[in-house]
């Protein structure tokens, strides 16, 4: 018979400190796992314009969801153009250049989960704006009259056209296609210009000149009488004398200046009669003795006259022998 095994004190502390170290490393409860993280997910990549013009701007919204509930941060990026961005909205500003652009969103959930997606825009070709004619009116006008301006213009891709008015002197005022102008003081010539654009980057330029003319009326220099038969005429500073009737009629020309104002001439007798209109008519002398006198009155554009006299003595054939005789010759007054 095997004699028994006995355990000292110490044996038996051993072994309790041994089971509880295996307690620790070996007997551990069980701890439940992380569960696995799900990328976010976009529904939606929406535009409010898919074709654009040059600087012309576009909203952009992201629809974008998370199973796990994570916050979601999204960053957004453009091949082109400039893009101003608020989480998951952005507006973007197409470029100058004609073409295709791309704009992306990224979705990143914080956990490493990424989406991405993107939408082409296009950037269409702009026609610039044309102008066909500026109508000043009235184009000639006298110092402080106004003039109405009138920009006639289209534009091929069908934009509302805006308009800026200018001029080299005088005021300009109003706003759209049609405008006032205030004439300076000083007569001159002033150029008008109308610039017209799309709001795209397409613009025209137009110009009109404008005449500002002096506010003095005409001035009558002379008028100058060429009897048909000098024979039978004679001038003196108060006047003229003729014989009486058609031999003795007379061309009269009346030399007048305005400015650059246009003119319009007028012939009054008291006697006789006025063939003809404009600066040259002829007077012919009634067929008797009498006084004439011939008027010629000169009126410009804009209703402004000044007026001369030329005073005539008609007589009969016996000649001007009581006035004005020549010894040894005509007793006609020559």
């Amino acid at each position: 018979m095997a004699p028994s095994q006995r355990f000292s004190t110490g044996d038996i502390g051993g072994i309790a400190f041994a089971a509880v170290l295996f307690a620790i490393f070996f007997v551990v409860t069980p701890t439940e796992a992380e569960p696995a993280n799900t990328p976010p997910t976009i529904d939606d990549l929406m535009t409010t314009g898919d074709t654009l013009y040059a600087d012309e701007e576009c909203t952009l919204y992201c629809i974008a969801s998370d199973i796990d509930q994570d916050e979601l941060i999204f960053t957004w990026t453009a091949t082109e153009g400039a893009i101003v961005t608020e989480g998951a909205t952005a507006r973007w500003t197409a470029p100058r250049r004609a073409g295709t652009s791309s704009v992306m969103v990224q979705v990143d959930d914080g956990r490493g989960g990424l989406q991405s997606e993107f939408v082409l825009l296009t950037v269409a070709s702009n026609n610039s704006p044309s102008i066909e004619d500026i109508q000043c009116e009235p184009g000639r006008l006298l110092p402080g009259q106004a003039s109405t301006l009138t920009c006639y213009a289209y534009d091929e891709d069908g934009h509302a056209l805006e308009y800026e008015w200018s001029s080299t002197c005088g005021e300009v005022y109003g706003e759209g296609s049609t405008a006032k102008w205030t004439a300076p003081a000083a007569p001159g010539s002033y150029l008008i210009a109308a610039r017209v654009y799309d709001g795209y980057g397409g613009e025209a330029v137009g110009t009109s000149l404008v005449e500002v003319l002096s506010a003095s009326p005409p001035a009558i220099e002379q008028v100058i009488v060429r009897p048909f038969a000098p024979e039978f005429s004679k001038e003196y500073d108060w006047g003229y004398r003729l014989l009486r009737g058609r031999l003795c009629e007379c061309e009269l020309e009346c030399v007048a200046t305005a400015d650059g104002k246009e003119i319009t001439y007028e012939w009054v007798c008291t006697e006789g009669t006025i063939d003809g209109s404009g600066s040259v008519v002829l007077f012919i002398p009634p067929n008797k003795r009498t006084e004439v006198t011939v008027t010629a009155l000169v009126s410009d554009e804009f209703g402004h006259t000044s007026s001369t006299d030329i005073f005539f003595k008609v007589l009969t054939r016996e000649g001007y022998s009581e006035i004005d005789a020549v010894p040894g010759g005509c007793q006609c007054g020559r």
